[in-house]
């Protein structure tokens, strides 16, 4: 895969698990998180802390691939792939599908 796919795949699906969280809390409420740690941070900075939480993940994992990426293709796109895996099984799991 190349890298620039990777990338923008990556911020793609981490930014649906958001939009989808999001979406969840407004209709459901904060009972239906089940990370404790998102509800945690949620309780003490609302939803800034949520999304700077994320956006600091999403840019951790896109600086390791980028650094990664010249000397061993393969580990980037293990570093992409789980990244862009956590952000869909996030999604679906906020009520994507159901």
């Amino acid at each position: 895969m190349p890298l620039a796919l990777g990338l923008l795949l990556l911020v793609g699906a981490q930014f649906l698990d958001w939009v989808t969280f999001v979406l969840m809390i407004a209709r459901q409420g904060l009972e239906a998180e089940l990370n404790p740690l998102i509800v945690t941070l949620f309780d003490r900075l609302g939803i800034w802390g949520v999304t700077l939480a994320k956006t600091s993940g999403v840019l951790l994992v896109l600086c390791a691939a980028i650094i990664v990426f010249r000397s061993h293709r393969r580990l980037a796109g293990v570093v992409l792939g789980l990244g862009i895996a956590a952000g869909f099984i996030g999604a679906v799991s906020n009520g994507l599908l159901g």
